[in-house]
């Protein structure tokens, strides 16, 4: 008699999506290995763990995160809900958080509001709602007695660069008063006194601690405050230009001009280049933030950097600590910020004058 030997079909997956059955099959293992590999929630020897994954890239495997939630209390996913991508630092910090976040095995979801606040709670509210293990916020706009709701929530929370206080929250965030106390300090150096400051919006915290460095600095110098010198320009380079145009217009226009942010401080530098204004020689100008396009202008912009790879780098590592310790004691994280010395900024004329004859 002879036997007909049946060839075992390995290789082929079930219909429809590929199984962890499947993978079990395709790479030779038991599917609670398979499990294991994939989730690694134990010890997998490191040549089966690679045989699994191969197996299932062949397949086009696709975790299903669903499924995975109703097993387990954990995702996998870090959620990050930030306000507006205009600003050149936002994908700086969402690439690097996400790098972090990688790192540390975890996939990072991101949800763009663009300032809607309506959008904001949605976005903010469905990913608390089981999508993710922990959630970063940078929304510098939201309104502090929503987020101090978010307090009692189960997944922890971290803040992004929020000023506007109210909120018993966590929050990792860059210096904003003494970096602004500094950068006034340098123009004042350099013998300025009618300096300038351009605001970013009114509901902002950021700029109204920019505008209070600006503000201390002055009066400790024995400076007194023009206020005809503050212009609001909305943290926008259409603003920038606005400003400059306004404060060129006075009677006595300012020597420097300090705005609350990068891209202001390109909209003045625009207006003085096409009425021929020199920057410096004629008039100083700075900005805050140090984007990418600061260093590249011409005269380069003196700007303060604030120090946004830390500040996701930071913001990452906490919230894994608080998911890992379920410590609910807020913290409040505060980086240093660097004053950056380029090109547009210089010594008054007068003040140039006199050191040129005095080296004569």
């Amino acid at each position: 008699m002879i036997k007909q030997r049946r060839t075992p079909v390995i290789d082929a997956p079930s219909e429809g999506a590929a199984t962890v059955i499947d993978i079990a099959r395709r790479a030779g293992v038991s599917a609670m290995t398979v499990s294991r590999a994939l989730n690694g929630t134990a010890h997998v020897a490191e040549r089966t763990r690679a045989k699994v994954l191969e197996a299932a890239r062949e397949l086009n495997y696709v975790v299903n995160l669903s499924a995975r939630r109703l097993k387990s209390a954990h995702t996998g996913v870090l959620g990050f809900v930030v306000s507006d991508l205009q600003f050149p630092y936002m994908a700086e910090l969402i690439g690097v958080a996400s790098e972090a976040a990688r790192v540390a095995g975890y996939d990072m979801l991101v949800q763009t509001t663009w300032s809607d606040p309506q959008r904001e709670q949605e976005h903010v509210g469905s990913l608390l709602s089981g999508l993710c293990d922990g959630l970063l916020i940078a929304l510098p706009n939201t309104d502090a007695k929503y987020l101090s709701t978010l307090v009692t929530n189960k997944v922890p929370v971290v803040l992004l660069n929020y000023w506007r206080g109210g909120a018993e929250l966590n929050t990792v965030r860059a210096d904003n008063h003494d970096g602004a106390a500094a950068l006034t300090r340098h123009l004042l150096e350099l013998g300025h006194r009618r300096i300038a400051f351009v605001a970013g919006t009114s509901h902002t915290g950021q700029s109204a601690e920019r505008e209070r460095g600006w503000r201390d600095a002055m009066r400790d110098s024995g400076v007194e405050v023009d206020e005809s010198l503050v212009r609001v320009g909305n943290f926008e380079l259409a603003g920038g230009r606005r400003a400059m145009e306004e404060l060129l217009a006075l009677p006595k226009p300012p020597t420097a001009v300090f705005a609350a942010n990068d891209l202001m401080a390109m909209g003045a530098m625009e207006v003085a280049s096409e009425r021929n204004i020199d920057v410096p020689r004629e008039i100083s100008i700075a900005g805050f933030d140090d984007i990418p396009v600061a260093r590249h202008l011409r005269p380069s912009l003196t700007t303060v950097r604030h120090p946004f790879p830390e500040l996701s780098n930071r913001a990452v590592k906490l919230v894994l600590e608080l998911m890992e310790s379920g410590n609910q004691e807020p913290q409040c994280i505060e980086l240093p910020s660097e004053v950056i010395v380029r090109e547009s900024t210089g010594p008054l004329v007068k003040v140039r004058e006199k050191r040129r004859r005095a080296t004569a």
